[in-house]
């Protein structure tokens, strides 16, 4: 919640509040993983609000149809998996 005071002349000040998180940042992790199970690369994606961060990692889900999804993009961490279960990608959701 950000609280402002605005002062108009001297007789009169406004209190300005607005919610929500303004300032924040969210990122997208995405770390890929080789045959072997050790990290290839990591990538990452910033968003200004947490609705267009979601929204890029369902896309990235929806591009991998070859693998399959372990989780829940809500909570906030997923993993997708080939068809032997060994994880090739795991993309996470963080604030900054």
């Amino acid at each position: 919640m950000l609280l402002r005071l605005l002062t108009i002349n001297k007789r009169s000040t406004i209190l300005y509040i607005k919610k929500g998180d303004n300032m924040s940042t969210y990122e997208v992790e995405t770390v890929f993983y080789n045959n072997y199970g050790a990290v290839q690369t990591k990538n990452y994606d910033l968003f200004s609000n947490k609705g267009q961060a979601v929204k890029h990692m369902n896309s990235i889900v929806k591009q991998k149809n070859w693998l399959m999804k372990r989780g829940k993009i809500k909570d906030g961490s997923v993993q997708l998996v080939d068809e032997y279960g060994r994880i090739k990608e795991k993309i996470s959701l963080g604030q900054l």
